[in-house]
């Protein structure tokens, strides 16, 4: 199911969302696309196609490169996980003059990439292998204070009271708020800014009300 479909030049690989939800950047073997998403009232219409940077190296059409995964380091700044001989982020500033080279830095630490879901911080994030996290944007690289005890593939972060905490699961379903296990059979979870929502291997939904790390019960 869907609420509607899109076209882009070649298969998509992954989408992202700007932390406003004003924007919806699609990542294909082509290039990326970006398109607006404009609330009308209650009514959400179709996404509409801003533009479509592709990539300046293509063999028929298509990256040579495979592209992994894509996320919102600025508003209109996008970045892009690559394995090429070693994982590297290109990045993109759509507001840029047409035409302008994408940015290429090494990440062959990194893991994952994620657009935050709290637009209080500032940059991509970026999960490194080892678990420690670090912001990306504009060419920026920067550490952040908490971390995970190891890699978790998927995460999201939030700032509460003036701190970043991050949400990440295990593949085996253990559920993290920065380096504190909350729960072992997390099967899926989303944060919004007052709640972490997460389902269990039990078929159970739970609602947890986001307080300090230390302070949060199941």
């Amino acid at each position: 199911m869907a609420f509607c479909e899109v076209e882009v030049e070649t298969p998509a690989i992954d989408v992202a969302f700007s932390t406003d939800c004003s924007k919806m950047a699609v990542l294909h073997r082509g290039g990326v696309s970006l398109f607006a998403v404009e609330a009308n009232g209650p009514r959400l219409p179709a996404p509409k196609l801003v533009c479509t940077v592709m990539f300046e190296k293509s063999t028929e059409q298509q990256y040579e490169e495979p592209l992994l995964q894509i996320g919102f380091s600025r508003p209109t700044e996008v970045a892009v996980l690559q394995m090429a001989d070693d994982l590297e982020l290109l990045s993109h500033d759509f507001s840029a003059v047409e035409g302008k080279p994408w940015r290429k830095t090494d990440a062959s630490s990194i893991g994952t990439i994620t657009t935050p879901s709290s637009g209080e911080i500032d940059g991509v994030v970026a999960q490194h292998v080892s678990g420690r996290l670090s912001c990306i944007a504009g060419g920026e690289h920067s550490f952040v204070s908490v971390e995970f005890p190891t890699f978790l593939p998927w995460a999201n972060y939030i700032v509460l009271n003036g701190e970043v905490v991050a949400f990440g699961l295990s593949r085996n379903g253990h559920l993290y708020a920065n380096t504190r296990q909350l729960a072992k059979n997390c099967t899926s979870f989303a944060v919004t800014e007052d709640h972490l929502i997460f389902t269990t291997s039990n078929h159970y939904v739970k609602f947890v009300h986001l307080t300090a790390v230390d302070g949060m019960y199941l």
